[in-house]
């Protein structure tokens, strides 16, 4: 829940439902037992060696330096006076290692997630040659965006939507998201690629998932 900001009860239920029998990936794990756990996937890496540092750093340059605080609450001078601080911050290099540091440790998340697990069990369980990159360890050539599965050579991706964060039209509708989903998708079919999407209420039933993912995975295009 971002800080600063009032949610309204629905959204709160909402979100609690979402999160509801989530289990921490390191639950029960110490350093002593897990590598994970003893240290940071980023631990060393800066935005020169890293694209995926680099991609969040710019990101995060562009929201804070241009015009990231829309607020009714702020006056002009005080959104100057913020950019002008954020330009001095991200402009000393040790500085910016730390900002970024630290907010990619904030909303660093387990990956795959419980949703994108059950696709890789089942893309397993076929032989599929689609694999597992949702990890940010590849993006598509010429664009900032990460698919979740994808085969390279026949330009195929399977996209997993958690029903909430994407606007599942049977049970959290939302247009605005809907509209991101088809825009994300048609331009991943302009670049000729075939998309298979898979929402997080379809897998309840497996073996009909499994249909669909094994007649995506043989279609020759």
């Amino acid at each position: 829940m971002k800080r600063g900001t009032k949610h309204k009860t629905d959204s709160i239920v909402k979100m609690r439902d979402a999160k509801r029998g989530y289990i921490p990936w390191n639950k029960g794990l110490t350093k002593e037992t897990d590598l994970r756990v003893k240290s940071s996937w980023n631990k060393g890496l800066t935005k020169d060696t890293d694209e995926r540092v680099k991609v969040g750093a710019d990101k995060i340059i562009g929201h804070l330096s241009f015009g990231g605080m829309t607020g009714k609450h702020h006056t002009q001078e005080t959104k100057d006076k913020c950019r002008e601080v954020a330009i001095k911050q991200w402009s000393d290099p040790e500085r910016a290692k730390v900002l970024i540091a630290g907010i990619l440790k904030a909303n660093q998340f387990p990956r795959p997630n419980k949703l994108e697990q059950k696709v890789a069990f089942l893309l397993q369980s076929i032989s599929s040659n689609i694999v597992y990159v949702g990890d940010f360890s590849y993006k598509i050539p010429g664009t900032v965006m990460n698919p979740d599965f994808i085969n390279k050579e026949e330009h195929k991706i399977i996209e997993v939507f958690g029903c909430f964060w994407h606007g599942c039209s049977k049970h959290y509708p939302d247009t605005k998201k809907q509209m991101e989903n088809r825009r994300r998708v048609n331009q991943l079919k302009k670049l000729g690629y075939s998309v298979l999407v898979i929402w997080e209420h379809e897998l309840k039933n497996l073996s009909r998932v499994m249909g669909r993912i094994k007649e995506f995975d043989e279609q020759s295009y």
